[in-house]
C-alpha cells in the first residue's frame, strides 16, 4: 500500500461503493432477487479485501511526515464502520440453508434460517441507514484530514 493520502483515497473510494450498496438494498426493498444478492455479496467482498489491505498498509507506513497522523484516526473510524456495513449485508444475502428443514404445513424445504433472516430484515436495513449516515459524516472528517495532510507537502 502506498502513502497515508493513498490510504484515505482507498477509503473514500470504499465509502463510495459501501453507499451505492446501501442505495442498491434501499432501493430493492422486498425484490431482494438473487441478482441482487449476487452483487451485494460481491460489493462485500471487495469492502473486505481492499479494508484488510488498507489495514495492512497502515501497519507498514508510519505516518510520519507533517499532517498524516491526523488521517489515522478517520481513516480508522471509516474502516470500522465500513466494516460494520458489511456485517449488516452479509445478514441480508440469503446463504444456502445449512440448518434444519422442517417438512410441514409450511411446504417442503422451509429454512429455519431464511425464516430468521426475513425477520431481521426491517431492523437491519434501518442499521444499514444509520451507518450509512455515520459513513457520511466520517467521510467529510476524512476528506477535511486529507486536504490538510495534502497542504502540508
Amino acid at each position: 500500500m502506498a502513502d497515508p493520502l493513498s490510504i484515505a483515497a482507498s477509503v473514500a473510494g470504499l465509502i463510495t461503493l459501501a453507499a451505492s450498496t446501501a442505495k442498491l438494498v434501499k432501493t430493492v426493498g422486498d425484490r431482494y432477487t438473487n441478482q441482487v444478492s449476487v452483487s451485494v455479496k460481491n460489493n462485500v467482498q471487495t469492502l473486505e479485501v481492499t479494508l484488510r489491505n488498507i489495514t495492512e498498509g497502515m501497519w507498514v507506513y508510519d505516518f510520519t511526515r507533517p499532517g498524516e497522523e491526523n488521517l489515522r484516526q478517520p481513516i480508522n473510524a471509516c474502516a470500522q464502520t465500513l466494516r460494520e456495513l458489511g456485517r449488516n449485508f452479509r445478514k441480508l444475502h440469503p446463504e444456502e440453508p445449512s440448518g434444519p428443514h422442517i417438512e410441514s404445513s409450511w411446504g417442503s424445504g422451509f429454512s429455519l434460517k431464511r425464516f430468521q433472516q426475513k425477520l431481521t430484515r426491517p431492523e437491519t436495513l434501518k442499521e444499514i441507514e444509520r451507518l450509512q449516515a455515520v459513513l457520511e459524516s466520517q467521510k467529510m472528517n476524512l476528506l477535511i484530514a486529507m486536504q490538510y495532510a495534502s497542504s502540508l507537502k
